[in-house]
């Protein structure tokens, strides 16, 4: 298996609006894919904003380069080419 991690900053007050969008957008684009087995979302409150980390899971199969769906998954590669 493979995961992935991201963060996302946001101002407190748009924060809402981007767990929408990741929600509505990027994971169901996400979910979308051959091989792709779930993800988590982590919210931290810093002082006035918010960071999100999101944790996507895949079968060592569903790499693929050149994923039509942007950069999400673009700069995946195979564990042992790191």
């Amino acid at each position: 298996m493979i995961v992935r991690h991201w963060r996302g900053p946001s101002r407190a007050d748009s924060a809402s609006a981007y767990l929408d969008h990741l929600r509505m957008e990027t994971l169901r684009r996400l979910r979308a894919l051959d091989g792709h087995r779930g993800a988590n979302v982590l919210r931290r409150e810093i002082r006035d904003e918010v960071e999100f980390v999101v944790l996507t899971y895949f079968d060592q199969q569903a790499l693929q380069y050149n994923v039509a769906i942007g950069p999400e998954l673009a700069d995946l590669e195979e564990p042992n080419e790191r």
